[in-house]
């Protein structure tokens, strides 16, 4: 019976190993990469460059996110999860986004412009109807936004 014990409390270890620490490794080395990536593509390291790469990042989520509510009918439960989870990148990234550089300020435009779509995808989705949004147009807003923070990096 212990044998049959200490059998079940190691498979459960493994498993907890498995299921829960190998996708925090892989996020914080992940992370460690991109830290390192963005320096090597030209990236300022300073907080100008943090706040771009973090605008940059919840825009590219936004736009592949929403491929999946692009025609009716709408999956309201997949959305309200999908709303949430961008809502909070696009509050952390603007809680980073502080400096007075003009990248900052433009990723902080940028930012704005993604949140407000999200809250007319919020509205058309739970209404259940398409409506006269323009995503494309509207994500060329927040891209070219995000170009010009990205030319104004030192």
């Amino acid at each position: 019976m212990a044998k049959l014990l200490k059998l079940l409390f190691w498979i459960a270890v493994i498993y907890g190993a498995v299921v829960y620490g190998w996708p925090w490794l892989q996020g914080t080395i992940e992370g460690i990469g991109e830290e390192t990536a963005s320096t090597a593509k030209g990236l300022s390291a300073g907080p100008g460059g943090r706040c771009y790469k973090l605008a940059s990042d919840a825009a590219d989520d936004f736009g592949t996110g929403m491929r999946g509510f692009s025609s009716p009918p709408y999956d309201t439960e997949a959305w309200a999860e999908f709303e949430q989870e961008i809502g909070d990148r696009i509050a952390y990234a603007d809680a980073e986004c502080r400096c007075a550089e003009d990248t900052c300020s433009l990723s902080r435009e940028a930012l704005r412009e993604l949140d407000r779509m999200v809250e007319d995808f919020g509205r058309m989705i739970r209404s259940g109807t398409s409506s006269r949004i323009d995503p494309g147009r509207d994500m060329e807003r927040v891209y070219g936004l995000l170009a010009s923070a990205r030319a104004a990096m030192p």
